[in-house]
């Protein structure tokens, strides 16, 4: 889990400065640089998302005798955090 929370705050930390160097862009090498880095920034908050779900199956995966109930809440809060 601390790595999610590095990645989406490296990812974070990369759109925004994307967004400054775009916006002070003096040249199209800057736009470009812009360009790479919100790129990477999204990357970065991608994987993180993966790693967060592969977090949610090791826990499932832990215990044996409750994986049934642990997937079945899983679902739930899943459905309950999508609906408005």
């Amino acid at each position: 889990m601390a790595m999610a929370v590095v990645l989406i705050i490296l990812g974070l930390l990369q759109i925004g400065y994307a967004v400054l160097v775009q916006m002070s862009a003096a040249s199209a090498i800057h736009e470009i640089l812009a360009a790479v880095a919100f790129g990477l920034g999204c990357l970065c908050v991608g994987i993180a998302g993966v790693i967060v779900r592969l977090d949610d199956i090791k826990e499932i995966r832990k215990s044996s005798e409750h994986q049934a109930e642990a997937l079945q809440a899983l679902i739930e809060r899943r459905i309950a955090n999508n609906q408005p």
